[in-house]
C-alpha cells in the first residue's frame, strides 16, 4: 500500500514541478515562490502531493506511514525495530517539514516579479497533475477496497496467501 501511495504522491509533485518549471522557464526556487497564485488549479494539485507525501490526515501518506509504524512496534522485543522505528519516525517529520516549507514557498507567497505574465500550464500539462491529486485523495477514501486490489498480485508475488498479504498490506508490511 505504501509503495503505491507513495508512488502517485511523488509522480504528481514531479508533473507538478515540471509545470511550475515548464511555465517561469526557470528551476530556482527563489524565483518560483508564489508561482501558485499564478496557477491555481497546478498548485492546488501539487498541494496535495506534499501534504499526502507529508503525512497530514487523513490523507493517505498518512495511514500508509501509521500502517508502517504500526506493523513495526508489533514485533515484541526486537531491540532494533524499535530503534529503526524511531529512525523512521524522525525521518518522517524531517520530510513533512521540508514538504510543509515547499508548500509554503510555492503557493502561499506572493509572486515574484519574475512571474509577472506567468498564466496556468497546458490543459496536457495540467490535467495528469489533476488525476493524480484526484486519485491522491480516492485512495483515502477508499483505503479498503485499495488493499483488496492490490493483495491477490502481491501475494503471488511474494507466495504468501491472500488473507496474509491483506494483513500486511493493511499494517504497511509490504
Amino acid at each position: 500500500f505504501h509503495i503505491l501511495n507513495h508512488a502517485i504522491g511523488k509522480g504528481l509533485l514531479f508533473l507538478g514541478a515540471g509545470c511550475f518549471i515548464h511555465e517561469a522557464k526557470t528551476r530556482d526556487l527563489t524565483k518560483l515562490e508564489g508561482i501558485g497564485v499564478k496557477m491555481p488549479i497546478s498548485a492546488a494539485s501539487f498541494s496535495v502531493g506534499l501534504l499526502n507525501l507529508a503525512g497530514v490526515p487523513p490523507l493517505s501518506g498518512f495511514w500508509s506511514k501509521f500502517f508502517i509504524v504500526m506493523a513495526m512496534l508489533a514485533f515484541p522485543a526486537d531491540p532494533f525495530l524499535y530503534a529503526s522505528t524511531i529512525v523512521f519516525i524522525v525521518n518522517m517529520f524531517i520530510a513533512a517539514g521540508y514538504y510543509v516549507w515547499l508548500l509554503e514557498r510555492i503557493s502561499l507567497r506572493s509572486p515574484s516579479e519574475h512571474l509577472a505574465k506567468i498564466t496556468e500550464a497546458k490543459l496536457s500539462m495540467v490535467i495528469p497533475v489533476l488525476i493524480l491529486a484526484i486519485l491522491c485523495i480516492l485512495i483515502t477514501i477508499f483505503i479498503d477496497p485499495v488493499v483488496e486490489i492490490i493483495a491477490e498480485p502481491v501475494s503471488v508475488l511474494v507466495g504468501s496467501t491472500v488473507s496474509n498479504i491483506k494483513i500486511s498490506l493493511i499494517l504497511g508490511g509490504v
